[in-house]
């Protein structure tokens, strides 16, 4: 795509490279364009003002972000480089804190070949940056609302989302129910949903591949769950209750697990941990049913979790409790309320076969490519609409 109007993309990214899970809407955007210009992406630079607390999360963050701001600039391919800026959140904005960030960001920039970039923003917290750093033009990813996040304050970050929405060119939404909700306030919007590497997942569901690190079936039906574990987001007390209610089962949970040790100390459960994006659809196959046992809150309605269509693409049953974007897979995925309706839904669905090949085909067209081609052509309009980028 590398043509008059940009040579590449400086991405602030929502998540860190070096320790998030690589499957995020940002970072899958990010490896297609890659493929026809260079990219940056910047590691997250955060939305919570860091507070010392006492269950330990506090020290183990800053830790990683140290770790993460010490490796600086690494180029991962020709056409690939990440970048780790040392920062402060909420503090950004300090003269030499903020000069510091712009000379890396720039040194990075040169070593990319990148003079001409889009910005592509998934966290508003780099708009004090933008100033400093000449661009064709501003995308800002609204995948999440993340303003409403423990920890982050509200109003500080409801301001940067609402700014950031007047000044980018281009906002891009992921969820239908945010994209109704919040386009008027934007200059422009286009809700684009998240993809799915379609034949890696449901590969992997015809597969049976059983990873080694999982306890032995024994004869059980495996309940599966992958991805992290916060306390915005799991139903830790949901979850408990339907493990004590299905004794015989084999519960697994993949992913980095930030709630408190020992939240569901239960002989039937086992935690595999953090696994690469590019195995964890062996653990989803390894699964008889699969689970997305959300918290009701405003983060949780806000949501469409990536998890969704590589749940759909194994061909496995999933069980969930409810979230808007599901009104649009009805009939493919069983939405249950309370820890007993979950528990039945888990013991009529988990023998189920017959859906397998519909719910693949709700998703095998839903590439990230395919996303990737939309916001391609959304960009390329701006040219013939007199915007930023003639």
């Amino acid at each position: 795509m590398k043509s008059g109007l940009y040579d590449g993309i400086i991405c602030f990214g929502g998540e860190d490279w070096w320790y998030h899970n690589r499957g995020h809407f940002d970072l899958q955007m990010m490896r297609e364009f890659s493929q026809n210009v260079p990219v940056l992406y910047i590691n997250s630079l955060g939305m919570r003002i860091p507070r010392v607390n006492k269950d330990g999360a506090f020290l183990s963050r800053i830790f990683r972000k140290i770790r993460s701001m010490l490796k600086n600039f690494v180029r991962i391919n020709d056409s690939f480089g990440v970048l780790s800026l040392i920062s402060i959140p909420g503090y950004n904005h300090i003269w030499i804190i903020k000069k510091i960030m712009l000379y890396s960001i720039k040194r990075a920039q040169k070593k990319m070949g990148i003079d001409c970039p889009v910005i592509w923003a998934a966290l508003p917290s780099c708009i004090t940056l933008l100033n400093n750093i000449p661009y064709k033009a501003l995308i800002y990813q609204r995948t999440d609302r993340f303003e409403t996040e423990e920890d982050v304050d509200y109003t500080y970050s409801k301001n940067l989302d609402l700014n950031m929405k007047k000044r980018a060119d281009i906002t891009v939404f992921c969820t239908r129910h945010v994209y109704t909700a919040e386009k008027s306030a934007c200059r422009d919007s286009v809700y684009i949903d998240h993809g799915v590497d379609f034949q890696k997942f449901a590969g992997a569901g015809d597969n049976n591949q059983y990873p080694d690190d999982l306890p032995k079936r024994n004869g059980k039906k495996i309940v599966g769950y992958v991805g992290g574990m916060d306390p915005i987001t799991i139903d830790q007390e949901l979850i408990k209750r339907v493990v004590e209610n299905l004794p015989d089962y084999q519960f697994i949970f993949v992913g980095h697990d930030n709630l408190p040790e020992n939240w569901c100390n239960h002989k039937n459960v086992f935690f595999a941990g953090k696994k690469p994006y590019e195995i964890i659809q062996f653990y989803m196959a390894a699964s008889d049913i699969l689970i997305m046992p959300w918290r009701q809150n405003k983060w949780i309605e806000a949501c469409n979790p990536v998890k969704l269509k590589e749940y759909l693409a194994t061909g496995r049953p999933i069980v969930s409790t409810y979230f808007p974007e599901l009104d649009y897979y009805q009939g493919l995925v069983t939405v249950a309320s309370t820890a007993e309706d979950f528990t039945e839904a888990i013991k009529s669905s988990v023998n189920e076969v017959s859906m397998i090949e519909k719910r693949r085909k709700r998703v095998m067209g839903e590439t990230w490519h395919m996303k990737y081609k939309i916001i391609e052509r959304k960009i390329k309009s701006m040219e013939y609409q007199n915007r930023r980028l003639t």
